[in-house]
């Protein structure tokens, strides 16, 4: 909830500063048209409804950020956590004196204010301030364009459109601050009019004690936040202090190459742990529970966590993650407790974004594809190694592009053949014919290539394909920089063991029966074979097709 109040009321605060910069561009062009733009830009939030939105959602963010603030156990940040941080804590000091010129002035002195008498102000009565607010401002646009990136970018289709979000965020404040420059500069050479101050001052009913009164109320708002802030602090120390005193628990984090053991005091989570210890873990969102690529595997001690809240079961379910996965954000442990990190510590927003279960890992049925090249090692002996690697990439091509024809998964390369799966989107029936229908259109592909390459190659390339289904345990596996979807088990040594038998069959693919009759097809037209296969006590059926081609699947 706290999360959600700080995003909302953020976009609100937001879009009155938009509005905000947008009508100061207008200063390029005059007076007149900054003022008239007003109307649609400033005057709404000055109406009791607008007053409520507005005056509501800077008050909602500002506690929230105090809130965090109170709630943080330590000050380990990254750059733009920090960033965000500290320009929310600072803005209240700089932009309180231009929220009660504009607003209270006009609320409780009855002055009409408008844009000659603003700049007026700032570039003229008050020249030291003039700098101030353009920081001031700058400082608001990026506090909330920093929020606001981090909330969209977990968001699958804001990659599409974050160059055009990053240029405007530039080009906006640009402009804007090109115009308060140059319009303050025309307002030093009008002031030089002291008749034009008098007009000025007298339509807008601005009197001199009126600064007095801006900077007393200033004065006091600004001392009230900096008091509020030291109260926080204070809070802060005594419950570290009171923390200290209680007994921690062990984490044992075991990462991929090293385990280690340090202490958590009660009530920190596991990132603010892993942190303070100066752990690197992953964490796009910061910790607000978001973009689960701070989630890590539970062992010992699983049985003595409190349940998942909203927050985290929300997100959780959202990535199909299984029981012993846990965000390392919300994990607060009160018993020593064993961790190992699901993602590396430089993962990005992607990694966040909803994605099929299979991913984290699970056991289901699938068509697994080996494909090999024959006599590859001859091939190298005629080319160059260009020409080798060259031919090579055009063949992994062609059948890289017949798999995304035909639903299947390009899950590994073997150097000079690939292993592929089919099912990871369907069931094993369509799997089975649609790695069929894969098969024969390799096939063709490869025949065409080899008319292609007909100046290229000494003989032309063949290959032999086997084909399995079964239960394979499917997930992300991998170096954790690149990570694949593969699969392994059983059913996965038995399809590579087919693709063997091609050479003695001499068949251009060997399909276990299994897989035909999944594909509920008639192979008996098919020379069948029972072959012996280590670790079964069963032999396995198997069809050795010599012409692919004449396998009875229904056309793609």
């Amino acid at each position: 909830m706290v999360h959600q109040i700080r995003i909302y009321s953020g976009l609100i605060l937001l879009l009155f500063v938009t509005l905000h910069l947008l009508n100061l561009t207008l200063g390029l062009v005059s007076f007149d048209v900054m003022n008239a733009a007003r109307a649609v830009t400033i005057e709404p939030w000055r109406t009791l409804p607008g007053t409520i939105i507005l005056g509501g959602a800077l008050l909602l963010h500002a506690l929230m950020a105090l809130w965090s603030l109170f709630n943080r156990h330590n000050f380990r940040l990254k750059a733009w956590e920090a960033t965000q941080m500290i320009s929310g804590l600072l803005l209240p000091l700089m932009m309180t004196s231009h929220v009660v010129a504009a607003r209270g002035l006009f609320e409780l002195k009855g002055v009409q204010f408008n844009y000659e008498l603003e700049f007026l102000a700032l570039w003229v009565f008050l020249p030291e301030f003039a700098a101030t607010q353009a920081i001031g401002l700058l400082l608001v646009w990026i506090h909330g364009c920093i929020g606001f990136h981090t909330w969209l970018r977990l968001k699958s289709w804001y990659g599409a459109f974050e160059t055009y979000f990053f240029a405007f965020a530039l080009l906006l404040p640009g402009i804007a601050l090109a115009s308060y420059v140059s319009t303050g500069v025309k307002v030093l050479g009008l002031a030089k009019d002291q008749q034009w101050i008098g007009t000025v001052v007298s339509q807008t009913k601005y009197v001199p004690e009126h600064t007095d009164w801006v900077f007393g109320i200033t004065y006091w708002i600004s001392g009230i936040w900096l008091g509020i802030i030291a109260v926080i602090l204070i809070a802060r120390a005594i419950r570290n202090a009171v923390i200290k005193r209680r007994k921690s628990v062990k984490l044992y984090y075991k990462h991929f190459r090293e385990s280690q053991v340090f202490d958590i005091p009660p009530g920190w989570s596991v990132l603010e742990a892993l942190r303070a210890s100066g752990i690197r873990h992953a964490s796009v969102c910061g910790g607000r529970g978001r973009c689960t690529t701070c989630r890590v595997k539970v062992g010992e001690g699983m049985e003595h966590l409190v349940q998942p809240n909203a927050t985290e079961l929300s997100v959780l379910k959202r990535i199909s993650a299984p029981g012993d996965v846990r965000l390392a954000c919300q994990l607060h442990p009160l018993v020593s407790l064993e961790i190992t990190p699901l993602l590396p510590a430089n993962a990005g927003p992607v990694d966040g974004l909803s994605g099929p279960g299979y991913v984290q890992g699970q056991e289901r049925q699938v068509v697994i594809m080996f494909i090999d090249i024959r006599e590859s090692t001859k091939l190298a002996e005629h080319k160059l190694p260009f020409d080798v690697v060259f031919i090579l990439n055009q063949f992994f091509s062609e059948m890289a592009d017949t798999l995304e024809d035909t639903g299947g998964h390009y899950a590994q390369f073997n150097g000079d053949g690939l292993m592929a799966l089919y099912g990871l989107d369907c069931d094993l029936q369509e799997a089975s014919i649609q790695a069929l229908q894969g098969v024969q259109q390799m096939m063709r592909r490869l025949d065409i290539l080899n008319q292609r390459l007909s100046v290229e190659l000494h003989q032309p390339l063949r290959m032999g394909i086997g084909l399995h289904c079964g239960d394979a345990i499917v997930g992300q596996m991998g170096p954790p920089k690149t990570p694949i979807i593969t699969a392994l088990g059983d059913n996965v040594n038995i399809a590579a063991r087919l693709e063997a038998m091609t050479k003695e069959f001499g068949a251009e693919v060997v399909v276990s029966a299994e897989t035909a009759a999944a594909a509920d097809l008639d192979f008996s037209a098919y020379p069948h074979h029972d072959m012996d296969v280590r670790g079964r006590e069963t032999q396995i059926g198997v069809y050795a097709v010599e012409d692919s081609k004449s396998i009875p699947v229904p056309a793609i």
